[in-house]
């Protein structure tokens, strides 16, 4: 930046301790059983395979999952993780 907050000394860096929190987390599911090895937690191909089976729109299943049409998204695109609670309701909708 520059300019006045330069001349008063100022730093405008973020401060660590925002950095930190703004890290990457792990999925604090485990992805895989950890005694046979298969895999629990489904791919976002997987949930997108599912709603567009279902013959859904993202926000017709976000309002069926009672979440936003933005985290079903998030889920489709691998930004974000699903608890247990909302696969177990994401499954109703697995193809047979």
């Amino acid at each position: 930046m520059g300019g006045r907050a330069e001349w008063l000394g100022l730093s405008l860096s973020m401060p660590s301790v925002y950095k930190q929190s703004m890290r990457r987390r792990l999925a604090l599911l485990p992805t895989h059983c950890p005694n046979c090895g298969a895999r629990i937690v489904p791919t976002p191909k997987e949930f997108k395979h599912w709603r567009q089976a279902a013959d859904l729109t993202q926000r017709e299943m976000a309002a069926r999952l009672k979440i936003s049409a933005a985290h079903v998204a998030y889920l489709e695109h691998g930004k974000r993780s699903p608890s247990a609670a909302l696969i177990v309701r994401y499954r109703k909708f697995m193809p047979n």
